[in-house]
């Protein structure tokens, strides 16, 4: 458990790292004038972190995911998600000399790229907050109603303008007059934003090159349950453990090519040819699932998750395993992995 709290802390870790090193790197070169100067300058530096910081974490480090856990580091996602408008906010209204300026684009005190860069922000975070999370408006049921009938992939396309985002922010770096001199704390600002996009764009490029998979089966053992079993078309099944779980792309299908994530039913040792999942018609992606033919490619990312750890595995005590509705696809999967 302490050590779950201490991973926890581990993103906002690498972003006050960051800006320590910012902070540092600025102060040798640059005393701000006045309480204000320093508020702008303190602000826009922990926001441009911070972004970099949810690029990291949207690529789903495995070696944080396995100790931490996919839902605590959205979590974390969603609470730095959520500070970034207030640092934000107050760095654009100390800059622009209020909120009035941004939106008569006015640059006197700005740059075209930081306008842009703030502009793709905007739509990002309110992608986030209203169609991609709930953390927010889960206690509206208006907003709540207005979330499950967005265009979730739309919205997503739109999400990811927070690359194009973070690149506007780099090259403004370069046009604020004080920080033209100042080499460290440009070559901070170059450093980490390329290293992180860098990671971004290798990321992306492996999932391009997932093995592909074939739907073999397709059975519904209730109206609302699609069981689908699919076979490597080249090579050897991914090796997971029971109880984990993937992101799904249907890449050639009717349905929506977006990532999504389904637990196995199938385990290791259970149809060691092939993988398992049962999904239940529960939103917008799900419930196109008839469209799913047998012969669709599917690329499967992962494994996720520790639902059954070594330890549990490695030992001969009794188990006992709840579940409710399709929440018993990861107990079907232990159930197997354990009887075959």
């Amino acid at each position: 458990m302490k050590n779950r709290v201490l991973l926890r802390w581990f993103f906002p870790g690498i972003t006050i790292l960051m800006f320590v090193s910012f902070l540092i790197a600025l102060l040798q070169d640059y005393i701000p004038p006045n309480i204000y100067e320093l508020m702008s300058n303190v602000t826009g530096t922990l926001s441009f972190c911070i972004m970099l910081t949810l690029v990291i974490i949207s690529i789903r480090p495995k070696a944080i995911e396995r100790r931490l856990g996919l839902t605590e580091m959205y979590e974390v996602h969603a609470w730095m998600a959520m500070a970034l408008p207030v640092t934000l906010l107050i760095h654009v209204g100390i800059r622009w000399s209020g909120l009035k300026n941004v939106t008569t684009l006015n640059l006197s005190n700005t740059s075209i790229l930081g306008y842009i860069g703030l502009i793709a922000l905007v739509v990002v975070m309110l992608t986030g907050i209203f169609v991609l999370s709930d953390t927010i408006i889960k206690q509206s049921k208006k907003l709540m109603q207005f979330k499950d009938n967005a265009n979730r992939n739309m919205h997503l396309w739109l999400h990811r303008l927070a690359i194009v985002s973070v690149i506007a922010i780099h090259f403004h770096v370069y046009q604020v007059s004080y920080l033209t001199e100042n080499i460290p704390y440009r070559f901070l600002t170059t450093f980490y934003t390329v290293t992180i996009l860098g990671w971004y764009l290798l990321y992306k490029i492996r999932i391009a090159q997932l093995p592909k998979y074939k739907v073999t089966r397709i059975n519904k053992p209730s109206p609302r349950i699609h069981e689908i079993e699919l076979k490597p078309i080249d090579g050897q099944r991914m090796n997971y453990h029971a109880g984990q779980f993937g992101f799904f792309r249907f890449i050639d299908s009717q349905v929506s090519s977006e990532a999504h994530p389904f637990s196995f039913s199938s385990a290791p040792t259970y149809h060691q040819d092939s993988i398992i999942v049962m999904i239940q018609e529960d939103g917008d992606f799900t419930e196109t699932l008839d469209q799913v033919t047998i012969g669709d490619k599917v690329t499967i990312e992962g494994p996720y998750g520790d639902f059954y750890p070594e330890e549990v595995r490695q030992s001969n005590q009794p188990m006992v395993l709840l579940s409710g509705g399709i929440g018993v696809t990861p107990n079907l999967s232990v159930l197997r992995e354990e009887i075959a």
